[in-house]
């Protein structure tokens, strides 16, 4: 009897335990357990094994039962405490996409929601945070903008046919010798945007732009000739004396270099407008988050998306009338910075004339590559006798006016552009949308709070979904205020165990 009460003797080491019940079963439990004490007080239980006192009657029992039992949870609490978070937080994220069933307070409620919306519109609006990147981004397709201009300005062909023709019958020498092929590195072939390289993997075409909204524009979008300067100037002249350069010719010009504007700035202004679509439909969104499926969120996109509509339309005719002022009629005031300019241009074509000139004449002389340095010093060497005079002295002229004056009228034109911008589209948006806002869903008519409870009612599958999960979340509370006042004792490198957060307490139904 001692081996079989003790615990040495059996593979779970928990030996046996002894009770006696009552065979009738109309003997009441406690009735039955008084009997039971009564019987183990007796001998021999009481003399010969009272050791195992401890291992008699059915409460002795149920005392080591609940003690295994309470080993056993201890050893799954980590589970059991991670998966009542992990219900916790599911139920709190889908709590968050439905909304509270409409009460008297829909006014207030609507309205209070409306002004969050327009702080974080004013926060979009005036950005200076990470958290509002809207100013940030919108800053890069500006810079954009004004890179476009330059990369698509007018070019001119510095090397006219006339100019071979010329140094060509001017050499010393009477041989025939033809134009020689210069060694040249190998081209990359371009496929699709991407250029292949010699070995013919191929690598991205970089356009130096911040953002892909200007992609398209890389290279210049117009080509002038010495020629069709000159035929440009001859067409315009009105007196009767030669070489001289006549002011329609320049405005003609002007004409010519700016007219492709139009297409850079509708793709800022597009992309200018998207990018405050966005941000005001992502903060619809996130602010709105529990009125998804209602009639209130489609509601307030529709308008949002018809005011941005209205603004886009104004804002086009506005910046079209602003290129149509830049295209019809060149103008500045800026005397001192087209002065700078042009003069700037007029070296720039004098020196880029004089190279490729020269190195005509010396690949017609057959006379070292380009490249070599020894090439450098033969093209000093170079003046008039050898390459002749430049017929095109005063078509170098009107290109570098025309140049001059694309910079200066560049400038002004994107400073133009942008501005209108803030005043067209940032600044109506940050003071008048949320009115409009307020005007469209007629929650100012003397029947605003039916109008709310129309706005804000929800289906009938997503209210009973709603209150499923209230339920839920009850129970899942209830288990995580026992575990916080229990304290079970559960212990990590001599620590207490911390249960997690609790579930997030829902605001009260209103």
């Amino acid at each position: 009897m001692d081996t079989n009460l003790g615990r040495d003797g059996f593979t779970f080491g928990h030996g046996y335990y002894v009770a006696r019940n009552n065979p009738d079963p109309a003997v009441e439990h406690s009735v039955a357990r008084q009997e039971e004490e009564e019987f183990f007080n007796a001998a021999p239980w009481s003399t010969d094994f009272a050791p195992y006192q401890d291992r008699f009657g059915t409460r002795n029992l149920q005392t080591a039962l609940s003690k295994l039992l309470f080993q056993q949870i201890q050893g799954c609490l980590p589970v059991i405490v991670d998966k009542i978070n992990e219900k916790a937080a599911h139920i709190d994220d889908e709590l968050s996409t439905l909304s509270a069933p409409p009460s008297a307070n829909v006014p207030y409620i609507l309205c209070g929601k409306l002004h969050t919306l327009k702080d974080r519109i004013r926060c979009q609006i005036e950005g200076g945070s990470r958290e509002y990147p809207l100013q940030k981004l919108w800053t890069n397709i500006a810079e954009d903008f004004k890179r476009s201009l330059t990369k698509t300005r007018p070019t001119v062909r510095l090397l006219s046919e006339s100019d071979k023709e010329s140094i060509s019958h001017g050499r010393n020498d009477d041989s025939e010798c033809e134009l020689t092929e210069i060694n040249q590195p190998p081209k990359k072939l371009k496929l699709n945007g991407y250029e292949s390289s010699p070995r013919g993997r191929p690598t991205k075409q970089s356009t130096g732009y911040l953002t892909p909204h200007f992609d398209r524009f890389t290279s210049s979008a117009k080509e002038f000739s010495w020629e069709e300067s000159r035929d440009i100037n001859r067409e315009s002249a009105s007196a009767g004396i030669p070489q001289q350069i006549n002011p329609k010719a320049i405005d003609a010009m002007n004409q010519m270099s700016v007219m492709h504007w139009q297409e850079p700035m509708v793709a800022f202004i597009d992309a200018s407008h998207r990018l405050v679509k966005e941000a005001l439909l992502r903060e619809l969104k996130e602010v709105f988050a529990q009125y998804h499926q209602t009639e209130l969120y489609r509601e307030l996109r529709r308008i949002i998306e018809t005011y941005l509509e209205k603004l886009r339309k104004e804002h086009g005719a506005h910046v079209q009338e602003i290129f149509n002022i830049e295209h019809q009629r060149p103008f500045t005031m800026a005397k001192s910075a087209l002065d700078q300019e042009t003069n700037a241009a007029h070296d720039l074509f004098v020196r880029r004339r004089f190279e490729a000139r020269a190195n005509h004449f010396l690949d017609l002389q057959q006379k070292y590559i380009r490249g070599d340095p020894r090439r450098t010093n033969e093209m000093k060497k170079l003046g008039v006798d050898e390459l002749g005079v430049d017929l095109f002295t005063l078509e170098v002229k009107m290109m570098a006016t025309t140049r001059g004056y694309y910079e200066v009228a560049s400038s002004r034109f994107v400073d133009s552009v942008a501005q209108s911008v803030h005043t067209k589209l940032f600044f109506k948006c940050r003071e008048n949308l949320v009115e409009e806002l307020e005007r469209g869903l007629g929650i100012r008519d003397q029947n605003a709070v039916d109008r709310c409870n129309e706005l804000m009612s929800r289906d009938a599958k997503r209210q009973r979904r709603r209150e499923y999960l209230m339920r839920q979340k009850e129970k899942v509370m209830k288990a995580q205020q026992w575990l916080t006042a229990e304290n079970i004792a559960y212990e990590q490198d001599n620590e207490p165990r911390d249960f997690g957060s609790e579930i997030k307490s829902q605001p009260p139904d209103k």
